[in-house]
């Protein structure tokens, strides 16, 4: 069998990144092998049916806003590996870049703990998050804007 790769979603990058604030119920996954992600969705939808789970847990929204994201493989964290599967967490740039897309209330919470958790990892990364967000806020909604002035005031970016 062919290894396949794998970036959790939104909800799933939760557990992975230690984000145990809020409970999420759809399973979001991203097939990074170019080779039928469709196919790869539906083996997915087959594994939380036979696990009694409704198909719909498997959201595959993140697959499109991880393809928005022209260098986001490079911004990966291997955190398992096995003959048939790798799975990668988003770093910390990444994690942001994807949360800023549309920076619901949620998506602040989400930063800000994470920040929180992980503050070594941000303060090293600062500059260039400070410049990410600052690109971000151009392009967002008035009140996406004010959520992200907001965290920015709070992480000190």
């Amino acid at each position: 069998m062919t290894q396949r790769s794998y970036l959790p979603g939104f909800g799933g990058k939760r557990a992975l990144i230690g984000l145990d604030t809020r409970v999420t119920v759809d399973i979001n996954f991203v097939c990074l092998d170019e080779v039928e992600p469709n196919q790869q969705a539906l083996r997915l939808m087959a594994l939380a049916e036979s696990m009694g789970l409704p198909v719909e847990v498997i959201n595959q929204a993140g697959s499109y806003f991880f393809s928005k994201i022209e260098d986001a493989k490079d911004h990966l964290v291997l955190v398992h590996e096995s003959s048939k599967c790798r799975i990668f967490r988003p770093d910390v740039y990444l994690f942001l870049e994807l949360k800023l897309a549309r920076f619901t209330a949620s998506d602040f919470e989400d930063c800000v703990v994470f920040a929180q958790k992980n503050a070594d990892e941000f303060k090293l990364h600062k500059k260039q998050l400070s410049g990410l967000c600052k690109k971000a806020l151009k392009k967002m909604t008035p009140e996406a804007k004010q959520r992200a002035l907001e965290m920015i005031r709070i992480l000190k970016l």
